[in-house]
């Protein structure tokens, strides 16, 4: 070959490698048509400038500005232009604009686009709230290992969100979330339960350890294997091999062994028959080993037989709480609360307690009204705490007034009046009660009602009278009706007492009678109710 020829050789094939290289960065691609071509260049020299005003680059830093240019780059199609436009609508909180541009480019199958697209979803931001729409976009996006989006994938299937709560699936998503580093994913990974397969290999990996490790000798191996036995944490739950490993530990000198040897002699159970003389020379080993509780149950030993001869006492008490005395049914109740004199017994101390306190003993029912409030031996009620610390105060317990003023100061205003025989407070109570329009509280709702009106309220009265003729809190009862009503016109109510004559009149809830009809018309209508006038004029009576 030539030189000449050889020279433009080189030439030639160095000249086709950068037109090949230009090609495959667009630089020289050649479109189609020019009018593509020419869209293309517009909306990415309108990105480049979007980009420049939202980073401040070379220009003042103007987000309208940029979201000018990104908008004429997106309606060209650019890709980057639209998900920024996006981002920037979201910062503002422009959801409606903000989901227009990302669920297009989530649709086009960009990862990012997809994790904030799902969280519009997801919170109702732009439009309904679609949890079971948002958890799909999020999987799109994990798909594509978004770790943020694996994440609060985890967190929907972990809570229940848009899918049914599955723990398994949720720690898929948070581990692979975590293996990216993220570290809310490791810490929600640590959090979660651990499922059946992980414990019941992470029992067998313990078993296998710790018993090579016992059978060898070693003492506190034999202790933890022996507690795995008796809680059944880390291993099958098995008294008789706990009890097996306890011993073995114990005649070792291990103070814990010794202590919980001790116990379960004490306690007695379907291994250990119940052995106290066991149980305080075990106690007593632990103790050597300076195990510190052995000695507060050593000492326990000499107090049980005082107990036991206090016990006894409590036949006399016993007899006379028994026939209604209801002093001694208050000192039974606080006795078993305590501990006092006898064995800690909670129901036994919360029945005798109700039993005083239905003969209205304050301090019982201020006790009740305590446990109601702490709810550890009855299950937490503030209203039933209002209901007996009012009661209580009402028969001067100094304690109880202090109660029930916290509570007025704190929102249960309402109650405290009802409970303190307030009628209005009642009424507006038992309407509260109503409008939650459920049976129970329609139930509770008719308690303070009855309470108001026994206390001849009238508009408790008319109320209750109303909910007996429309029969839709309870049954209905037009003779109970009449009776509320015939209550309350004896109270001198005008529209009680047209209400009796229409029922008089028209024999609805009690025989008809013209005569008492009329009486009942001439007593409203001289108070003037034009109704009960009009009866009068056109009834013929």
């Amino acid at each position: 070959m030539g030189k000449n020829l050889k020279s433009e050789y080189y030439s030639f094939v160095f000249l086709t490698f950068w037109v090949l290289i230009l090609a495959s960065t667009n630089v020289l691609a050649i479109p189609s048509n020019s009018s593509t071509h020419l869209s293309a260049t517009n909306g990415n020299s309108a990105y480049q400038k979007a980009l420049r005003y939202e980073a401040g680059t070379k220009v003042k830093r103007d987000l309208e500005k940029a979201i000018k240019w990104y908008k004429k780059a997106a309606n060209k199609s650019h890709p980057r232009a639209q998900y920024r436009l996006g981002i920037l609508y979201y910062k503002q909180k422009n959801y409606k604009k903000a989901k227009y541009w990302l669920e297009k480019r989530a649709k086009a199958g960009e990862a990012d686009a997809q994790y904030h697209y799902a969280n519009l979803l997801r919170y109702g931001l732009g439009g309904k709230q679609q949890t079971s729409l948002a958890r799909k976009w999020y999987q799109k996006a994990a798909k594509q290992n978004h770790k943020q989006a694996q994440y609060e994938l985890g967190l929907m299937y972990q809570k229940g969100i848009g899918a049914r709560k599955n723990l398994n699936t949720a720690r898929k998503w948070f581990k692979k979330a975590a293996s990216q580093h993220h570290k809310q994913a490791k810490q929600a990974l640590k959090l979660l339960p651990k499922s059946k397969k992980q414990k019941s290999a992470n029992k067998k990996a313990f078993l296998k350890k710790f018993k090579k490790l016992a059978n060898a000798g070693d003492v506190n191996a034999q202790y933890k294997l022996a507690r795995a036995y008796q809680t059944g944490k880390k291993a099958p739950k098995s008294l008789k091999k706990a009890t097996y490993w306890f011993k073995k530990a114990a005649k070792s000198g291990h103070a814990e062994a010794q202590f919980h040897l001790a116990e379960l002699y004490y306690e007695g159970n379907k291994v250990l028959k119940q052995n106290k003389e066991k149980a305080k020379y075990w106690y007593a080993k632990a103790a050597d080993n300076e195990h510190p509780k052995a000695n507060k149950k050593l000492d326990s030993f000499a107090k049980e037989n005082h107990k036991e001869q206090q016990i006894k006492q409590f036949d006399s008490l016993l007899d006379s709480a028994m026939s209604g005395d209801a002093e001694q049914q208050y000192e039974l109740g606080m006795r078993y609360l305590l501990g006092y004199k006898t064995l800690v017994d909670d129901q036994q101390a919360i029945y005798w307690l109700q039993l005083a306190a239905k003969q209205n003993h304050p301090l019982a029912m201020y006790q009740l009204a305590n446990q109601y409030l702490k709810g550890n031996v009855l299950k937490k009620d503030n209203l039933k705490a209002i209901h007996y610390f009012t009661a209580a105060a009402r028969q001067n317990v100094a304690a109880a007034k202090t109660a029930v003023k916290i509570f007025s100061d704190n929102g249960y205003k309402i109650f405290v009046a009802a409970e303190n025989g307030d009628a209005k407070a009642q009424l507006k109570l038992a309407k509260a009660y109503f409008n939650k329009n459920n049976t129970r509280d329609n139930k509770r709702g008719l308690q303070w009602l009855q309470k108001a009106a026994d206390q001849l309220y009238v508009p408790a009265l008319i109320t209750l009278a109303k909910i007996y003729e429309d029969g839709h809190i309870t049954a209905k009862s037009y003779e109970k009706a009449f009776l509320a009503y015939q209550t309350a016109a004896e109270q001198n109510d005008a529209s009680a007492q047209y209400r009796l004559g229409r029922m008089y009149q028209s024999g609805i809830g009690v025989e008809l009678n013209q005569k008492l009809a009329y009486r009942w018309f001439e007593k409203a209508a001289s108070q003037g109710l034009r109704e009960a006038q009009e009866a009068l004029q056109f009834s013929g009576l």
